[in-house]
Protein backbone atom coordinates (compact mmCIF):
# COMPACT_ATOMS: atom_id res chain seq x y z
CA UNK A 1 0.00 0.00 0.00
CA UNK A 2 1.63 3.33 -0.79
CA UNK A 3 1.43 5.79 1.22
CA UNK A 4 1.82 9.85 0.26
CA UNK A 5 3.11 12.24 2.02
CA UNK A 6 2.61 16.26 1.12
CA UNK A 7 4.77 18.59 1.96
CA UNK A 8 3.67 20.36 5.53
CA UNK A 9 2.53 23.94 5.10
CA UNK A 10 4.80 26.74 5.96
CA UNK A 11 2.56 28.39 8.36
CA UNK A 12 4.96 30.73 10.03
CA UNK A 13 4.45 34.74 9.29
CA UNK A 14 6.91 36.15 7.65
CA UNK A 15 8.35 39.45 9.11
CA UNK A 16 6.26 41.66 7.34
CA UNK A 17 3.02 39.73 7.35
CA UNK A 18 3.55 40.26 11.29
CA UNK A 19 4.27 43.74 11.22
CA UNK A 20 0.56 44.51 8.94
CA UNK A 21 -1.07 42.13 11.15
CA UNK A 22 0.36 44.13 14.48
CA UNK A 23 -0.33 47.03 12.32
CA UNK A 24 -3.74 46.78 12.58
CA UNK A 25 -5.00 45.61 15.43
CA UNK A 26 -2.78 48.54 16.51
CA UNK A 27 -5.60 51.05 14.36
CA UNK A 28 -8.35 48.76 15.64
CA UNK A 29 -7.51 49.12 19.38
CA UNK A 30 -6.42 53.11 18.70
CA UNK A 31 -9.66 53.60 17.02
CA UNK A 32 -11.36 52.28 19.86
CA UNK A 33 -9.33 54.24 22.24
CA UNK A 34 -9.74 57.64 20.71
CA UNK A 35 -13.12 57.59 18.99
CA UNK A 36 -14.64 58.98 21.78
CA UNK A 37 -11.74 61.86 22.70
CA UNK A 38 -10.97 62.85 19.59
CA UNK A 39 -13.41 62.06 17.23
CA UNK A 40 -16.23 63.56 19.12
CA UNK A 41 -16.22 67.33 20.92
CA UNK A 42 -18.45 69.00 23.00
CA UNK A 43 -19.10 72.80 22.75
CA UNK A 44 -21.75 75.28 22.82
CA UNK A 45 -23.47 77.52 20.30
CA UNK A 46 -24.63 80.82 20.90
CA UNK A 47 -27.88 80.05 22.72
CA UNK A 48 -25.68 78.60 25.56
CA UNK A 49 -26.82 74.82 24.28
CA UNK A 50 -24.53 71.72 24.23
CA UNK A 51 -23.59 70.69 20.28
CA UNK A 52 -21.68 67.82 19.36
CA UNK A 53 -19.21 68.57 16.65
CA UNK A 54 -16.97 65.71 14.89
CA UNK A 55 -13.18 65.91 14.09
CA UNK A 56 -13.56 62.47 11.81
CA UNK A 57 -10.17 63.75 10.18
CA UNK A 58 -8.07 64.33 13.35
CA UNK A 59 -8.84 60.81 14.17
CA UNK A 60 -8.24 58.90 10.75
CA UNK A 61 -4.78 60.87 11.13
CA UNK A 62 -4.35 59.28 15.06
CA UNK A 63 -4.69 55.85 13.55
CA UNK A 64 -3.03 55.89 10.61
CA UNK A 65 -0.02 57.42 12.40
CA UNK A 66 -0.78 54.19 15.10
CA UNK A 67 -1.15 51.68 12.45
CA UNK A 68 2.17 53.05 10.12
CA UNK A 69 4.39 53.57 13.19
CA UNK A 70 3.82 49.92 14.69
CA UNK A 71 4.15 48.31 11.24
CA UNK A 72 7.75 50.30 11.12
CA UNK A 73 8.68 49.19 14.59
CA UNK A 74 8.04 45.32 14.26
CA UNK A 75 9.35 45.85 10.78
CA UNK A 76 12.04 47.24 10.92
CA UNK A 77 12.54 48.74 14.90
CA UNK A 78 13.24 45.20 16.72
CA UNK A 79 15.29 43.69 14.42
CA UNK A 80 17.67 46.21 14.64
CA UNK A 81 17.63 46.87 18.39
CA UNK A 82 18.22 43.11 18.45
CA UNK A 83 21.42 43.43 16.94
CA UNK A 84 22.63 46.24 18.84
CA UNK A 85 24.65 46.08 21.97
CA UNK A 86 23.22 47.23 24.94
CA UNK A 87 26.29 49.16 27.22
CA UNK A 88 24.60 49.98 30.37
CA UNK A 89 21.57 47.59 31.39
CA UNK A 90 21.56 49.42 34.78
CA UNK A 91 20.07 52.94 33.58
CA UNK A 92 17.52 51.14 31.09
CA UNK A 93 18.16 53.82 28.82
CA UNK A 94 18.52 52.97 25.02
CA UNK A 95 21.37 51.36 23.52
CA UNK A 96 24.61 53.62 23.01
CA UNK A 97 24.90 52.95 19.25
CA UNK A 98 20.75 53.69 18.93
CA UNK A 99 20.62 56.40 21.24
CA UNK A 100 24.00 58.15 19.51
CA UNK A 101 22.49 58.27 15.88
CA UNK A 102 18.68 59.58 17.42
CA UNK A 103 20.30 62.10 19.52
CA UNK A 104 21.87 64.29 17.17
CA UNK A 105 23.43 67.98 17.95
CA UNK A 106 21.88 69.73 14.16
CA UNK A 107 18.88 67.67 15.57
CA UNK A 108 18.80 69.06 18.80
CA UNK A 109 19.41 72.50 17.57
CA UNK A 110 16.14 72.75 14.83
CA UNK A 111 14.51 71.18 17.01
CA UNK A 112 15.26 73.59 20.14
CA UNK A 113 15.10 77.05 17.26
CA UNK A 114 11.52 75.36 16.35
CA UNK A 115 10.10 75.00 19.79
CA UNK A 116 10.85 78.84 20.53
CA UNK A 117 9.66 80.16 16.73
CA UNK A 118 5.93 78.20 17.71
CA UNK A 119 5.97 79.39 20.99
CA UNK A 120 6.68 83.25 20.05
CA UNK A 121 4.29 82.83 17.11
CA UNK A 122 2.22 81.00 19.34
CA UNK A 123 -1.06 84.05 19.52
CA UNK A 124 -0.63 84.24 15.81
CA UNK A 125 -0.91 80.96 14.17
CA UNK A 126 -4.67 80.60 14.08
CA UNK A 127 -4.59 84.07 12.39
CA UNK A 128 -2.27 83.06 9.81
CA UNK A 129 -2.46 79.75 8.65
CA UNK A 130 -5.95 79.34 10.07
CA UNK A 131 -7.36 76.95 13.21
CA UNK A 132 -6.74 73.39 11.85
CA UNK A 133 -2.88 73.83 11.05
CA UNK A 134 -2.71 75.44 13.83
CA UNK A 135 -3.26 72.97 15.81
CA UNK A 136 -0.70 70.58 13.78
CA UNK A 137 1.48 73.26 14.31
CA UNK A 138 0.97 73.40 18.17
CA UNK A 139 1.63 69.42 17.74
CA UNK A 140 4.45 69.56 16.11
CA UNK A 141 6.07 72.28 18.85
CA UNK A 142 5.14 69.56 21.56
CA UNK A 143 7.06 66.68 19.70
CA UNK A 144 9.88 69.36 19.52
CA UNK A 145 9.86 70.13 23.09
CA UNK A 146 10.17 66.53 23.86
CA UNK A 147 13.12 65.18 21.48
CA UNK A 148 14.44 68.64 22.97
CA UNK A 149 14.12 66.78 26.67
CA UNK A 150 15.60 64.04 25.46
CA UNK A 151 18.42 65.11 24.19
CA UNK A 152 19.18 66.71 27.29
CA UNK A 153 18.54 63.66 29.51
CA UNK A 154 20.80 61.72 26.97
CA UNK A 155 23.44 63.75 26.96
CA UNK A 156 23.12 64.42 31.01
CA UNK A 157 22.07 60.46 31.65
CA UNK A 158 25.21 60.12 33.78
CA UNK A 159 24.65 62.76 35.77
CA UNK A 160 20.90 61.74 36.42
CA UNK A 161 21.55 58.50 37.25
CA UNK A 162 23.90 59.35 39.56
CA UNK A 163 22.15 62.01 41.35
CA UNK A 164 18.60 60.98 40.46
CA UNK A 165 17.37 62.20 44.04
CA UNK A 166 19.41 65.19 44.66
CA UNK A 167 18.33 66.42 41.07
CA UNK A 168 14.54 65.31 41.65
CA UNK A 169 14.59 67.26 44.52
CA UNK A 170 16.18 69.98 42.81
CA UNK A 171 13.84 70.19 39.95
CA UNK A 172 10.84 70.36 42.25
CA UNK A 173 11.46 73.17 43.86
CA UNK A 174 12.81 75.19 41.07
CA UNK A 175 9.37 73.93 39.19
CA UNK A 176 7.00 76.84 39.52
CA UNK A 177 9.94 79.27 39.27
CA UNK A 178 11.18 77.78 35.70
CA UNK A 179 7.40 77.63 35.12
CA UNK A 180 6.13 81.34 35.96
CA UNK A 181 9.14 82.57 34.10
CA UNK A 182 8.81 80.74 30.63
CA UNK A 183 5.53 80.68 29.80
CA UNK A 184 5.56 83.99 30.77
CA UNK A 185 8.21 84.87 29.02
CA UNK A 186 7.31 83.23 25.67
CA UNK A 187 3.92 84.83 26.04
CA UNK A 188 3.32 88.60 24.14
CA UNK A 189 0.96 89.36 27.09
CA UNK A 190 2.51 89.01 30.40
CA UNK A 191 -1.06 89.30 32.51
CA UNK A 192 -1.70 86.37 30.11
CA UNK A 193 1.38 84.21 30.05
CA UNK A 194 1.47 84.17 34.32
CA UNK A 195 -2.41 83.21 34.64
CA UNK A 196 -1.57 79.87 32.12
CA UNK A 197 1.30 79.10 34.08
CA UNK A 198 -0.48 79.64 37.50
CA UNK A 199 -2.75 76.62 35.91
CA UNK A 200 0.36 74.60 35.00
CA UNK A 201 1.69 74.96 39.12
CA UNK A 202 -1.96 74.23 40.10
CA UNK A 203 -2.99 71.44 38.03
CA UNK A 204 0.43 69.80 37.17
CA UNK A 205 2.02 70.65 40.25
CA UNK A 206 -0.29 71.07 43.33
CA UNK A 207 -2.64 68.33 42.71
CA UNK A 208 -0.07 65.67 41.24
CA UNK A 209 1.52 66.52 44.43
CA UNK A 210 -1.20 65.70 46.63
CA UNK A 211 -2.33 62.41 45.00
CA UNK A 212 1.11 61.38 45.22
CA UNK A 213 0.88 61.84 48.93
CA UNK A 214 -2.27 59.64 48.79
CA UNK A 215 -0.43 57.24 46.77
CA UNK A 216 2.38 56.58 49.77
CA UNK A 217 -0.47 56.55 52.68
CA UNK A 218 -2.14 53.99 50.38
CA UNK A 219 1.20 52.14 49.82
CA UNK A 220 1.75 51.51 53.55
CA UNK A 221 -1.88 49.48 53.24
CA UNK A 222 -1.93 47.82 50.00
CA UNK A 223 2.17 47.44 49.66
CA UNK A 224 4.02 47.25 52.53
CA UNK A 225 0.92 45.49 54.72
CA UNK A 226 -0.71 43.64 51.87
CA UNK A 227 -4.38 44.78 52.97
CA UNK A 228 -6.69 45.66 49.61
CA UNK A 229 -7.93 48.44 51.24
CA UNK A 230 -10.58 49.93 48.58
CA UNK A 231 -12.18 52.43 50.28
CA UNK A 232 -9.18 54.42 50.74
CA UNK A 233 -10.08 57.83 49.32
CA UNK A 234 -13.24 57.76 51.76
CA UNK A 235 -10.92 59.26 54.18
CA UNK A 236 -9.53 61.38 52.08
CA UNK A 237 -13.26 62.80 51.29
CA UNK A 238 -13.63 62.74 55.34
CA UNK A 239 -10.58 65.21 56.31
CA UNK A 240 -11.19 67.50 52.93
CA UNK A 241 -14.51 67.72 53.97
CA UNK A 242 -13.97 68.21 57.94
CA UNK A 243 -11.39 70.54 56.94
CA UNK A 244 -13.88 72.54 54.59
CA UNK A 245 -17.10 72.90 57.30
CA UNK A 246 -14.78 73.37 60.33
CA UNK A 247 -13.27 76.75 58.28
CA UNK A 248 -16.66 78.05 57.12
CA UNK A 249 -18.36 77.16 59.81
CA UNK A 250 -15.99 78.06 62.83
CA UNK A 251 -13.73 80.05 60.32
CA UNK A 252 -10.65 78.61 62.13
CA UNK A 253 -6.96 78.83 60.65
CA UNK A 254 -5.53 76.47 58.39
CA UNK A 255 -2.73 75.80 60.77
CA UNK A 256 -5.44 74.56 63.33
CA UNK A 257 -7.60 72.71 60.40
CA UNK A 258 -4.19 70.76 58.89
CA UNK A 259 -4.27 68.06 61.87
CA UNK A 260 -7.53 68.46 63.13
CA UNK A 261 -8.88 66.81 59.17
CA UNK A 262 -5.85 64.53 59.64
CA UNK A 263 -6.84 63.86 62.81
CA UNK A 264 -10.64 63.09 61.95
CA UNK A 265 -9.76 61.37 58.89
CA UNK A 266 -7.67 58.85 61.47
CA UNK A 267 -10.31 58.58 63.70
CA UNK A 268 -12.20 56.82 61.15
CA UNK A 269 -9.53 55.30 60.10
CA UNK A 270 -9.50 53.54 63.61
CA UNK A 271 -13.30 53.08 63.54
CA UNK A 272 -13.28 51.12 60.49
CA UNK A 273 -10.25 49.19 61.28
CA UNK A 274 -11.80 47.44 64.67
CA UNK A 275 -14.08 45.25 62.78
CA UNK A 276 -12.92 45.39 59.24
CA UNK A 277 -8.87 44.08 60.08
CA UNK A 278 -10.68 40.80 61.32
CA UNK A 279 -11.30 39.72 57.25
CA UNK A 280 -9.03 38.64 55.00
CA UNK A 281 -8.80 39.09 50.94
CA UNK A 282 -12.05 39.59 49.27
CA UNK A 283 -14.14 40.28 52.15
CA UNK A 284 -12.29 42.77 53.21
CA UNK A 285 -12.01 44.73 50.12
CA UNK A 286 -15.88 44.62 49.43
CA UNK A 287 -16.56 45.91 53.48
CA UNK A 288 -14.06 48.64 52.43
CA UNK A 289 -15.41 49.29 48.65
CA UNK A 290 -18.67 49.50 51.04
CA UNK A 291 -17.40 51.68 52.94
CA UNK A 292 -16.06 54.51 50.31
CA UNK A 293 -19.31 54.31 48.58
CA UNK A 294 -21.56 54.81 52.01
CA UNK A 295 -19.19 57.96 52.49
CA UNK A 296 -19.95 59.15 48.73
CA UNK A 297 -23.71 58.70 48.93
CA UNK A 298 -23.58 60.10 52.78
CA UNK A 299 -22.00 63.43 51.04
CA UNK A 300 -23.79 63.91 48.24
CA UNK A 301 -27.30 63.20 49.67
CA UNK A 302 -26.49 65.05 53.22
CA UNK A 303 -27.36 68.98 51.65
CA UNK A 304 -28.16 70.50 54.90
CA UNK A 305 -24.37 69.83 55.82
CA UNK A 306 -22.93 69.21 52.52
CA UNK A 307 -24.42 71.19 50.20
CA UNK A 308 -24.59 68.08 48.01
CA UNK A 309 -22.85 68.05 44.77
CA UNK A 310 -22.31 71.76 44.38
CA UNK A 311 -19.90 71.45 47.20
CA UNK A 312 -18.75 73.93 50.05
CA UNK A 313 -17.45 77.17 48.77
CA UNK A 314 -16.65 79.81 50.45
CA UNK A 315 -13.17 77.97 52.24
CA UNK A 316 -10.63 80.17 54.20
CA UNK A 317 -7.58 80.52 52.03
CA UNK A 318 -3.96 79.52 53.63
CA UNK A 319 -2.46 82.35 55.20
CA UNK A 320 1.19 82.97 55.57
CA UNK A 321 1.90 80.86 59.08
CA UNK A 322 -0.51 83.52 60.60
CA UNK A 323 1.49 86.14 59.78
CA UNK A 324 -0.27 87.55 56.29
CA UNK A 325 -2.82 86.26 54.14
CA UNK A 326 -3.34 86.04 50.22
CA UNK A 327 -6.22 87.74 49.87
CA UNK A 328 -6.01 91.44 48.59
CA UNK A 329 -8.63 93.02 50.43
CA UNK A 330 -6.66 92.53 54.11
CA UNK A 331 -4.65 95.14 55.71
CA UNK A 332 -2.04 92.20 55.95
CA UNK A 333 -1.84 91.41 52.80
CA UNK A 334 1.22 89.97 51.83
CA UNK A 335 1.87 92.19 48.99
CA UNK A 336 1.54 95.52 51.09
CA UNK A 337 3.74 94.11 53.88
CA UNK A 338 6.41 93.42 51.96
CA UNK A 339 5.64 96.36 49.83
CA UNK A 340 5.61 94.12 46.48
CA UNK A 341 3.21 94.17 43.07
CA UNK A 342 -0.46 92.35 43.81
CA UNK A 343 -0.35 89.35 41.90
CA UNK A 344 -2.22 86.17 42.52
CA UNK A 345 0.91 84.23 42.05
CA UNK A 346 1.92 84.51 45.76
CA UNK A 347 -0.46 82.33 46.82
CA UNK A 348 -0.35 79.26 44.25
CA UNK A 349 3.51 79.70 44.52
CA UNK A 350 3.67 79.12 48.32
CA UNK A 351 0.57 76.83 48.35
CA UNK A 352 2.62 74.64 45.38
CA UNK A 353 6.05 75.10 48.29
CA UNK A 354 3.33 74.34 51.14
CA UNK A 355 2.66 71.02 49.83
CA UNK A 356 6.29 70.17 48.48
CA UNK A 357 6.44 70.07 52.15
CA UNK A 358 3.98 68.11 53.41
CA UNK A 359 5.02 65.34 50.46
CA UNK A 360 8.52 65.59 51.44
CA UNK A 361 7.39 64.90 55.12
CA UNK A 362 5.21 62.25 54.10
CA UNK A 363 7.91 60.21 51.93
CA UNK A 364 10.07 60.52 54.83
CA UNK A 365 7.90 58.69 57.85
CA UNK A 366 7.15 56.44 55.16
CA UNK A 367 10.60 55.39 54.37
CA UNK A 368 11.48 55.48 58.50
CA UNK A 369 8.43 53.61 59.15
CA UNK A 370 9.47 50.55 56.67
CA UNK A 371 12.68 50.53 58.18
CA UNK A 372 11.17 50.28 61.80
CA UNK A 373 9.91 46.98 63.38
CA UNK A 374 6.68 47.65 62.41
CA UNK A 375 7.36 48.62 58.95
CA UNK A 376 9.19 44.67 59.08
CA UNK A 377 5.97 43.83 60.86
CA UNK A 378 3.89 44.77 57.96
CA UNK A 379 5.44 43.56 55.35
CA UNK A 380 5.95 40.09 56.85
CA UNK A 381 2.19 40.28 57.34
CA UNK A 382 1.77 40.58 53.59
CA UNK A 383 3.75 37.14 52.96
CA UNK A 384 2.25 35.20 55.26
CA UNK A 385 -0.08 36.40 57.86
CA UNK A 386 -0.29 32.68 59.94
CA UNK A 387 3.22 32.82 59.96
CA UNK A 388 3.12 36.23 61.93
CA UNK A 389 0.84 34.75 64.29
CA UNK A 390 2.67 31.99 65.19
CA UNK A 391 5.94 34.45 65.50
CA UNK A 392 3.54 36.52 68.26
CA UNK A 393 3.35 39.54 66.38
CA UNK A 394 0.29 41.22 66.49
Amino acid sequence: MAVTVSPERDTVATPMQRALRESLYAAAISFGLFVLFIGLKTGQNISNELVLTTRWGLLAAVVIATAIGRFLYVAYGQPFLANQKITDIATGLLPASVASRFFQLPAFIVALVAAVVLFAVNSSLVGWVGAVPAGYLQFLRALAIIYVLACVIYYFRGFIHANFTKLGIAALILYPILVVAILSLMSWSFVGGLQGSLKWVDNFGIQILIYVMLAWGLNIVVGLAGLLDLGYVAFYAVGAYAYALLGTQYGLSFWILLPAAGAMAAFWGVLLGFPVLRLRGDYLAIVTLAFGEIIRLVLINWREVTNGSAGISGIPKVTFFGLMTFNVSDPNYIAKVLNLATSSAYYKIFLYYLILALALLTAFVTIRLRRMPVGRAWEALREDEIACRSLGIN
